[in-house]
């Protein structure tokens, strides 16, 4: 809204004050500015300083070493997650009393279906994996997946100790754990995957079955070794017995699942510090259940100087990182750095004074100029939340704009901006032939009630009944203004005769809800209100006094008809419509 020549002396003399209190100011700002340039300059120097100094000490065997540590913790860390939660998932499953119930009675129709349940929720935890059950008693395989019925769940199969591919089950038997994992084919899909084997006993310790699902290692595998496509590091994952499970230097070159061949890690290279790293790995009796137990071991005659061996928590497999630092730390990298940063500070040096006045100083200058030229309903200003001068304007203006847009008892928008409001509207409106509604609200007897209760208790009705007709009008284009005393405007661009009734039958409903006791109400012993409502398709020849003058006619006869009410009359001239109407009042 233009502070144009009638606006209050007040508030010019409040925009006066402002640029005082700006220009006064301005040297902070400049000072703050200058100390602030300053001090990132020295940051800058300092950091390009510590980080030459940082890739020359790097070279010390010692940071080589803290760098194949942390390659090392990464990855294990990351694979430890992966696993141990499936791992977790479907121990849990394969100690229910469902699983076993069913394991131990699989005919049992209702064990079945428990069971079925219970693995569907399974699948769904670990993302779509699918399950392999084997019951121990009748050697019967399963296979349940994430599209599998309760009818599908039927053997498949019967594990057969001479068939190389059962040979994963009679393993597991084998084992003194209660799960191992291994990779292996999926009999369905035709392709590998890292399988945790999970033994199923009954309460009083009786091998029931095993319970089988796909973990996704090898997703995590392959995260980790989209990071190692440099001959800088070489991680492997291998099983208990130090056989090869993926390589990261066959990533992107085909199946990162290498059960077969077997490839022994010992073969990856022959340095004998090598060789007696991986020969303490597989002979050493601490619990490769647990994570973080690994250290670093420097190699002499390896290209790749450090290697490092993770055991991934909860399994006895381990990561086995291959690390070469000083690649890194050739010198010759090191010169576009230094060329960049030069560059950069000399820019900053040249930019920084062009920058205070383009950035600050001159929208500075702007912004107390367009003090006088601002037009604006409800939109953040920037700068509000600041501490500064910039937030000394920007709440002076929000504030200036609040006071000449509102109305200062409801917070509602005041009569003039409704108008000027609705004028930016219907111009609108009558380019597309858009339609617009108007609702003239009064306020039923509310002299008797200002006399009745006081005046104090009068403007506290006034703002309940603001809150209602903010409530109703949800939508960003509707406005609620007060138009005068106890009557109030709701404008309702681009709404039909149907959402026009709507909304004031969700006013008529708002102020009964408030249930305000009101004993000079001629209608009924608490606020109501009458309601004048009106739609018609805007055209150019119209200005807003037209709708509003057909809205107060409405309302001229919601009062005559009872009040407590509204009443719908069209633009055009048509007799109003009665209680039995699609649109009858309440």
């Amino acid at each position: 809204m233009p502070f144009d020549a009638q606006q209050p002396a007040a508030q010019k003399e409040l925009v006066n004050n402002t640029q005082d209190v700006t220009q006064r100011s301005r040297h902070k700002i400049a000072l703050r500015f200058r100390n602030g340039n300053i001090a990132i300059f020295a940051i800058v120097t300092a950091t390009m300083a510590m980080a030459i100094f940082w890739a020359i000490h790097d070279m010390a065997d010692k940071v080589s070493a803290d760098y194949a540590r942390l390659y090392a913790v990464n990855t294990e860390k990351t694979l430890s997650t992966y696993t141990h939660q499936d791992i977790r998932v479907i121990a849990n499953a394969a100690r229910t009393h469902t699983i076993r119930a069913w394991f131990a009675d699989e005919e049992d129709p209702q064990n079945r279906k428990d069971a079925y349940e219970l693995m569907k929720d399974v699948i769904s935890t670990l993302q779509g994996s699918s399950l392999y059950i084997c019951i121990h008693k009748t050697r019967s395989e399963y296979s349940i997946e994430e599209e599998s019925s309760l009818d599908d769940m039927r053997p498949h199969a019967r594990i057969d100790p001479s068939n190389p591919e059962d040979s994963w089950y009679f393993a597991l038997l084998a084992s003194d754990m209660d799960y191992v994992l291994n990779v292996d084919a999926d009999k369905k899909l035709r392709q590998k995957r890292v399988w945790l084997n999970h033994k199923v006993f009954s309460p009083e310790g009786e091998l029931l079955g095993s319970f089988t699902a796909g973990v996704p290692f090898a997703l995590a595998a392959e995260k980790i070794f989209s990071g190692y496509q440099d001959a800088m590091v070489r991680t492997m994952i291998i099983d208990g017995k130090g056989i090869v499970m993926m390589d990261s230097a066959l990533f992107g070159k085909g199946d990162l699942l290498l059960n077969a061949p077997e490839i022994p890690v010992q073969t990856i290279s022959s340095d004998p510090a090598f060789q007696a790293a991986v020969a303490n790995h597989l002979s050493d009796e601490h619990d490769k259940r647990e994570s973080g137990c690994f250290a670093v071991v420097s190699l002499a005659s390896n290209r790749l100087g450090y290697v490092t061996i993770a055991h991934i928590e909860s399994t006895d497999w381990a990561v086995v990182t291959l690390y070469e630092p000083f690649s890194l730390f050739d010198p010759t990298k090191l010169l576009p750095f230094g060329a960049i940063m030069a560059v950069l500070l000399a820019a900053f040096a040249i930019t920084s004074s062009i920058l205070s006045y383009r950035l600050i100083f001159r929208p500075l200058g702007h912004l107390i100029l367009s003090l006088s030229h601002l037009e604006s309903k409800e939109e953040h200003i920037y700068g509000q939340e600041r501490d500064d001068e910039f937030g000394v304007l920007s709440n002076v203006i929000h504030r200036l704009l609040n006071e000449a847009h509102h109305d200062p008892l409801t917070g509602l928008y005041n009569r003039r901006s409704m108008e000027e409001e609705m004028r930016r509207d219907m111009g609108t409106l009558s380019r597309s032939g858009g339609m617009l509604s108007v609702i003239m609200v009064d306020v039923d007897c509310f002299k008797g009630y200002n006399d009745t209760y006081g005046h104090e208790a009068g403007d506290i009705c006034l703002k309940n009944i603001a809150s209602v007709l903010t409530t109703a009008t949800g939508r960003t284009d509707d406005l609620a203004a007060r138009y005068g005393g106890e009557e109030f405007v709701v404008i309702l661009p681009n709404t039909d005769k149907d959402g026009a009734c709507t909304i004031a039958q969700k006013l008529l409903e708002g102020v009964r809800g408030l249930l305000m006791p009101h004993s000079a109400n001629v209608a009924v012993n608490y606020v109501t209100f009458s309601l004048g409502v009106t739609t018609g398709v805007v055209n150019r020849k119209q200005d807003q006094n037209d709708y509003l003058k057909k809205a107060d006619e409405a309302l001229y006869v919601s009062k005559q008809t009872g009040r407590n009410k509204y009443t719908w009359l069209p633009m055009q001239q048509a007799p109003p419509e009665d209680s039995e109407g699609p649109c009858a009042p309440s």
